[in-house]
């Protein structure tokens, strides 16, 4: 072989060899971009197929408009988020405004959800809230305009402010016998919901808790009558706009002043055992 042959052969050679260091390198690269922490024992991986694992010890991180998770950059491919055992809190706005995100699994370890973490979840259809979750923070579920069916076994107390707000296909909700609160506006503009009990252990319940649900027609009460927080504008509101029947414990002597009120809707009171 000529000496021009040979050195058209070693620079082929040359190129092919520097074009699968280039590939490798962009390939390390691009895993370790795949990769990250959310926590100071949490981290994350997204397997580039459209899951994402939150895995570690603890909690994640909480986040903000101006700091938002290093995952996010994946938000437009993620439709499904695996939290394993071992991680304790789901941090504030981890999962904002994931609006391909179709499914969602929280392990019995986790204690804690926190503002806003699922909001605007736009493709998310149900969740199932374990029992071990003992707060939810503001709006957690806020504006997930798919989601149609909550189930929450957790051992919460309160309901906070927003949390199922705008969640216009939510068609059940079924809420623990530990509640002993709900909060302003709650699920307010849910319209699809077309029932709802209130728990024996609730309270007080939240100006405009349930204002604005077109298509709540039967409200069951199982306690006595709850306070209406009427804080900030003064208005005992909770369920405007609703037209529904709602039923309320025989012989219980605390819904006398209900009955001659519609706390903001067209509601026709009814006693009538549980």
């Amino acid at each position: 072989m000529s000496r021009k042959k040979k050195l058209i052969v070693y620079g082929i050679m040359a190129v092919a060899v520097l074009a699968l260091i280039a590939v490798a390198v962009f390939a390390v690269v691009k895993f370790n971009s795949m990769r990250g922490t959310c926590g100071e024992d949490v981290t994350w991986v997204y397997d580039g197929n459209g899951t994402l694992t939150i895995s570690g010890r603890g909690a994640m991180k909480d986040y903000r408009y101006d700091d938002t998770p290093p995952y996010y950059r994946y938000s437009s491919e993620i439709t499904n988020v695996v939290i394993e055992d071992g991680v304790t809190h789901i941090g504030s706005m981890a999962f904002k405004d994931f609006t391909y995100l179709k499914d969602v699994d929280i392990p019995d370890s986790v204690t804690s959800i926190g503002r806003e973490a699922f909001a605007a979840c736009t493709s998310l259809n149900s969740v199932t809230i374990p029992y071990s979750v003992t707060h939810m923070g503001y709006g957690a579920f806020q504006s997930c305009d798919s989601l149609e069916k909550v189930k929450i076994l957790a051992n919460i107390t309160k309901i906070e402010t927003a949390t199922f707000e705008w969640c216009s296909s939510l068609r059940s909700a079924i809420l623990p016998d530990s509640l002993t609160s709900i909060g302003e506006d709650a699920f307010s503009r849910c319209g699809s919901l077309t029932e709802v009990t209130i728990p024996e252990n609730v309270k007080v319940i939240g100006k405009g808790a349930f204002n604005y649900c077109t298509s709540l027609n039967r409200i069951t009460f199982l306690g006595d009558a709850p306070i209406i927080d009427e804080t900030d504008y003064g208005s005992n509101w909770i369920f405007y706009e609703v037209t529904a029947n709602a039923y309320y414990p025989p012989y219980n002597d605390t819904w006398d002043g209900y009955k001659a009120g519609s706390l903001g809707g067209d509601i026709n009171w009814i006693a009538a055992p549980n």
